[in-house]
């Protein structure tokens, strides 16, 4: 059985990204034998010319730190000494890898990449740098420097092993079906990680939940407009909605930006989001996918970061997934529309909670197909005014062009009208606005 605790950690400073032409600077190692630190490894190496200042801002390498350094051949046999014959590992390794191979060194060891595990186990992360995965988890980290960057990657590593273990049996199983449809390198680690992982101790911190109770706002049918230069918009947001709420009636909360709905919405338990039908998985499309005989290593990431981020109900959005540039072909493939039977059952689920969350553009496209469902809710709350122009015109192809409006006000009454004569079959909920983007205005009623 392979010991996850043994291995090489291992990483290059370079003068660019391109192995055909750029070179090595420093080299940096760990050796860590059943889970201890036993030996590093650390060197520059001769460069001919003066550095990039580009590279030295980033790496605080100087060309001083270069003088008299030894040559890559002259510090080959060390390298290959050091890291003998155990898996090497490293983030974004293939890049360090594909270095060596342009010196001529090439390795037949086994090769574990924090870079894509990380991704996969921590979908609800933007970045997966080594950087950002080392503040999240308090990791030590000299960061740019091969040494610094090797010792970091090591403590990552070790953190991604607790993460694994916590997974539940019967998800492991099928990551691990779906490494072995392919030639993914990776899949040794969820083959033998699901057969023993006794070995690793868990010690986790559960998150408190903050709630944000430091502004009261009420709400009622009187003009409403409260100042709050210096107050934060989603604390307005939570005391309004609790004022709406408490008297019993439903609401949509309607944000240019998915970031400001999550964090308001999470304060309240019986609250739900809809988003456009694109940004939801198609449970059908995506078995069809994964049904494939063979499964590219591209294709292979891509199942398991949507695996590993289903929840208790079985809906994937978008948003959950840290989706890279090359998975978003994949997306578009097992992405729902508005007339999959995965996104109808997302449709009736949510539809029934007092509080809906939507995107601008979600909720006037939703408007454009469904306008009967705004019968159902009290209160609309615009928890910024940005983009809503933009988002008016995308959905239904004329222009509400702010610029003919006399001041903000004007503006707002035109889009009440608007909207309201574009569903005349349906009465137009009472609306607020909060901290709506045409002026710095906190609190407006339309």
């Amino acid at each position: 059985m392979i010991d996850f605790r043994s291995y090489v950690s291992f990483d290059l400073e370079t003068t660019g990204i391109d192995s055909s032409q750029d070179k090595i600077i420093e080299v940096g190692a760990v050796r860590v034998v059943d889970g201890e630190v036993k030996e590093t490894y650390s060197t520059f190496l001769a460069f001919d010319k003066p550095l990039d200042p580009i590279i030295t801002i980033i790496t605080g390498i100087s060309d001083e730190d270069l003088v008299g350094a030894p040559s890559f051949l002259q510090t080959q046999e060390d390298i290959k000494s050091f890291i003998g014959d155990l898996p090497i590992l490293g983030h974004n390794v293939i890049f360090d890898l594909g270095f060596l191979q342009a010196y001529g060194l090439e390795f037949e060891n086994s090769v574990w990449d924090t870079s894509i595990l990380s991704a996969i186990l921590f979908p609800e992360m933007k970045s997966h740098s080594l950087e950002t995965l080392s503040r999240k988890f308090k990791i030590e980290h000299e960061a740019h420097r091969a040494l610094g960057d090797a010792k970091a990657t090591s403590d990552l590593w070790l953190r991604i092993l607790k993460e694994v273990s916590v997974l539940d049996v019967d998800k492991k199983k099928v990551l691990d079906e779906f490494c072995s449809k392919g030639e993914w390198g990776m899949g040794e680690v969820w083959k033998y990680m699901n057969e023993d992982d006794s070995y690793i101790s868990l010690s986790f911190e559960k998150k408190k939940k903050v709630i944000l109770d430091d502004v009261e706002v009420v709400v009622d049918k009187k003009e409403l407009c409260l100042d709050c230069f210096g107050v934060d918009r989603r604390e307005v947001a939570v005391s309004a909605l609790n004022s709406i709420l408490k008297d019993h009636k439903k609401c949509l909360l309607i944000g240019a930006y998915y970031f400001f709905q999550d964090s308001v919405l999470s304060q309240f338990k019986e609250s739900a989001y809809l988003d456009r039908s694109e940004s939801y998985l198609d449970w059908r499309k995506f078995n069809d996918f994964i049904k494939k005989d063979l499964l590219t290593d591209a294709e292979t990431v891509f199942a398991c970061k949507v695996l590993r981020s289903f929840g208790k109900e079985d809906v994937v959005h978008r948003g959950k997934l840290s989706l890279m540039p090359q998975d978003f072909e994949y997306w578009d493939q097992v992405s729902c529309t508005r007339k999959s039977d995965s996104y109808e059952k997302i449709l009736e689920s949510v539809l029934e909670s007092d509080l809906l969350g939507m995107s601008q553009y979600g909720f006037f496209q939703h408007l454009r197909h469904h306008s009967d469902f705004l019968s159902d809710y009290d209160y609309i709350v615009f928890l910024d005014g940005q983009l809503l122009e933009q988002n008016i015109t995308n959905s239904f192809g004329d222009s509400l062009d702010s610029r003919k409006a006399e001041g903000e006000e004007e503006f707002l009454e035109r889009m009440q009208s608007w909207i309201s004569s574009s569903v005349p079959d349906s009465p137009y909920p009472q609306s607020i606005m909060i901290n709506q983007g045409l002026k710095n205005t906190a609190y407006q009623q339309l």
